[in-house]
């Protein structure tokens, strides 16, 4: 027998999605500052409107139009069901939608102070709202981080008693009501975040915690390599594998968003993999070459009676997810591996192997996220002689990046192991070898573009960072 148990309190019933026509929006009860870490993520449908701001003012600002944007319209087109997610740390935002990144825009020089964080409207300084009005548009949830932990999960609901209709906070336990004008229209009941419990025999007991152990041991007699999983984007499914524990498990990575499907809840680990950033690019006068794009950030976690949802594997730069766990997004050549350039970049320590599995066939020897190579330098120092300098190297698996050195040549700096671009030459007037050299591995950071300022100048353009992905284990002996 399988019975659905509402993650919600018993007072309230989950709904599909919850609607505004313009004038009903959320408070989330967050405010931010401007050395504050937050992010934002929206399940959301936003039809084409005149452009209606939404989140804080300048920190976590963003529009609908009939695009999406931060200042300014991007190329990501609204209309249909997205996962828009608005991240701002080191005093800069990113925007992005289904993991590809709309824009991204530094806010070094606002200092606005506990400015309210609102979904369909934009929050302002001293915790108050914006003068502008709501952005229409259809939410089945949203998500917020502090310094990377979820500090809200709210779902579409209403109250059983009044009919009024919010979402209500698994995390904080708290109801969230319109704070505008008119009420929220509501989709059908769901269960979808419901705990699903199997219990042998038919009979379910009334008490929570019995009802919890028969679940995990009816999950404990799973055969993990039967077990259907579908999922409507690009993936690969490795059937059962033994790793270098020595422990069996389904292996899968996820290489495009999409909707996973699981048969049964289970017990798995996850990795998290981001987009790696884009090398520097350069405008011929400089006399440094263009710094290479960070590595991504990776997050291996474990996650408890998942049955699937939403992933989204981020393009070059933008963020990977999956269940509640996420990494930032990184531009520039700070981040999980550091990137090579005129000031070297850093990593944060941490190995980027899956599962911390260094011998593991499928990625031996090729550590995720390796940092891009600057670019090298040859430029005209004083009236009467030329300098040249080597772009420094891209780091490897969570380390720091190098520095640029004086050379007798300048050669860009060879890209960190994984796929890190290497950095383009500075000594020269063609593209193809001035250009930074874009990655070729997950999470890796792209190439720094050469500089060649002399009598002459020329620009040229770093390299792309490579898309994120994400990978899943799944244990054959699932704990009970």
């Amino acid at each position: 027998m399988i019975e659905f148990i509402s993650q919600l309190p018993t007072e309230y019933q989950e709904v599909e999605y919850i609607q505004s026509s313009g004038t009903q929006y959320i408070d989330t009860g967050f405010v931010v500052n401007k050395s504050d870490s937050y992010v934002l993520e929206i399940d959301g449908l936003f039809p084409s409107q005149a452009q209606a701001y939404q989140g804080c003012n300048g920190y976590m600002q963003f529009f609908v139009s009939s695009k999406y944007g931060i200042n300014n319209e991007s190329s990501i087109s609204v209309g249909n069901r997205d996962t828009v997610r608005i991240s701002y740390a080191n005093q800069t935002a990113t925007l992005t939608v289904n993991g590809s990144q709309a824009e991204s825009k530094s806010w070094a020089s606002y200092s606005g102070a506990n400015v309210k964080l609102g979904v369909l409207r934009l929050g302002d300084t001293n915790n108050g709202w914006f003068s502008g009005g709501a952005a229409s548009g259809t939410i089945y949830g949203y998500k917020v981080w502090k310094d990377e932990v979820l500090v809200s999960d709210c779902i579409p609901c209403y109250r059983k008693s009044d009919n009024i209709v919010g979402l209500y906070d698994l995390v904080n336990g708290v109801f969230y009501t319109n704070a505008g004008t008119g009420n929220f229209a509501k989709g059908k009941n769901s269960n979808s975040h419901s705990d699903v419990v199997i219990t042998p025999g038919g009979v379910i007991l009334m008490q929570y915690a019995l009802r919890r152990r028969m679940m995990m041991a009816a999950m404990a007699s799973i055969d993990i390599s039967a077990l259907s999983i579908t999922y409507t984007g690009a993936y690969t499914d490795y059937g059962m594998v033994t790793m270098s524990d020595g422990a069996r498990y389904r292996l899968l990575a996820f290489t495009s968003s999409g909707t996973l499907s699981i048969e049964q809840p289970v017990n798995c680990e996850v990795c998290v993999v981001g987009g790696g950033a884009n090398g520097g690019s350069t405008d011929g006068y400089g006399s440094d070459g263009g710094v290479g794009g960070a590595g991504a950030y990776l997050k291996n976690q474990s996650v408890s009676a998942y049955n699937g949802g939403s992933v989204v594997v981020g393009a070059g730069q933008g963020v990977s997810s999956i269940a509640d766990v996420s990494v930032n997004a990184v531009s520039g050549r700070n981040g999980g591996t550091g990137a090579g350039g005129y000031v070297a970049g850093t990593g944060d320590g941490i190995s980027k192997y899956p599962f911390e599995d260094t011998g593991y066939s499928l990625w031996a020897g090729k550590p995720h996220c390796g940092g891009g190579g600057g670019g090298g330098t040859y430029y005209k120092k004083d009236p009467s002689r030329y300098d040249s300098k080597k772009g420094g190297d891209g780091g490897t698996n969570g380390g720091n990046g190098g520095i640029d050195t004086n050379n007798n040549s300048s050669p860009g700096g060879s890209g960190g192991a994984y796929g890190g671009g290497s950095g383009g030459n500075g000594d020269t007037h063609l593209s193809e070898q001035g250009a930074g050299k874009s990655a070729a591995y997950y999470g890796s950071g792209g190439g720094g573009a050469g500089q060649y300022n002399t009598t002459s100048h020329y620009s040229f353009t770093g390299g792309s960072g490579y898309q994120g992905i994400v990978y899943m284990r799944i244990p054959e002996e699932q704990a009970a």
